[in-house]
């Protein structure tokens, strides 16, 4: 719920309005740096919903990817033919092909469907390999991300962490991070570091956040080019505070686990649903709009209020697809 959430917010925040520069920093120190502060704070997003799928482990069966597949067309396919009737969009080629992530777009799309179809392989691999091959791997794997992948000649890999070999790198550390006290060989301080409690969990991803808000703001004052890493993916502070953001939720308890669930069930669809291709400039148009007609608070209130009804709408429709799909399952074949 939060990661998806935090993806409305970074795509808000430095995608729908400006990047600041150092004369913003200069006019308007105090919203330039609490944009910097939010972004840090919701860049971890995708790095979370990724940890997620590898700390649970992603069951790979023809029926969920069809169901994945479904849920993406459901939603493009669907604003689309919407805006077409209505008017707001002609039916072109290319329109038809975004529909399921034919374009050169979307890269989630396209990267988690890799590691979907990928996930058996790795769930093998960490089945039957030792917590030392494991924890070397991850090792080297993630020192490599960092040097070369962020800052180095293999950014091409890594594509800032847009890309499926990032997103396994993501998946083996969730499994391992699972997994970890179950494995006696695990050194002493890598199961202290991964089992702290939750409010060290959430007072360490502040703090990484909040370094990192700072490179941010420096970055914007100094040496504006370099801003693209410090929001990276592969930016070690984004992944480590990912990392313990999801080991605080994992340490959660609710009393109403149903309400959760109903709404986390389908906070993809929050994404599927702005993201559109036809209606990504009305998201972006409607932030602007909130952005340039209020100041202050007023500003931060408005587009948080927006932000969380699109959330809930985006839920709300995605209880007509899981409708959809039961009623295709139940027609065509079982959904067991």
């Amino acid at each position: 719920m939060l990661s998806m959430f935090f993806v409305l917010m970074i795509h808000a925040n430095m995608v729908s309005l400006p990047i600041p520069t150092s004369s913003d920093l200069e006019c308007n120190a105090l919203p330039t740096i609490f944009r910097c502060f939010i972004e840090s704070l919701g860049v971890v997003s995708v790095n979370v919903f990724v940890l997620i799928s590898g700390w649970f482990s992603i069951k790979t069966t023809p029926k969920r990817v069809l169901a994945f597949l479904f849920q993406v067309f459901f939603f493009w396919g669907g604003a689309y033919l919407i805006l077409v009737i209505s008017g707001h969009a002609h039916l072109t080629l290319s329109g038809l092909s975004g529909c399921l992530a034919f374009t050169k777009w979307e890269f989630f799309i396209k990267a988690y469907l890799f590691l979907f179809i990928l996930a058996p392989i790795l769930n093998t691999y960490v089945s039957n390999s030792s917590e030392f091959v494991q924890r070397r791997i991850l090792f080297c794997f993630f020192i490599y991300a960092f040097t070369y992948g962020w800052i180095g000649g293999a950014s091409r890999f890594f594509v800032n962490g847009y890309g499926p070999l990032f997103f396994i790198g993501l998946y083996l550390l969730a499994q391992y991070a699972h997994n970890t006290s179950l494995h006696p060989t695990t050194p002493g301080f890598v199961k202290k570091l991964l089992s702290l409690n939750k409010s060290l969990d959430l007072f360490i991803y502040f703090l990484l956040c909040s370094v990192n808000a700072f490179i941010c703001v420096l970055t914007i004052k100094y040496k504006p080019y370099y801003f693209d890493y410090v929001i990276s993916f592969v930016n070690p502070l984004v992944v480590f505070a990912a990392l313990y953001f999801l080991l605080f939720c994992s340490k959660l308890r609710f009393k109403n686990n149903r309400f959760v669930n109903w709404i986390s069930i389908s906070s993809f669809a929050v994404y599927l649903l702005h993201s559109q291709i036809n209606l990504r400039s009305y998201f972006t148009k409607s932030i602007q709009y909130l952005y340039d007609l209020n100041n202050g608070l007023i500003c931060v209130g408005s587009i948080f209020c927006f932000l969380v009804i699109l959330y809930f709408v985006s839920v709300l429709v995605d209880k007509v697809r899981i409708f959809v799909w039961n009623h295709l399952c139940v027609t065509f074949g079982s959904c067991k």
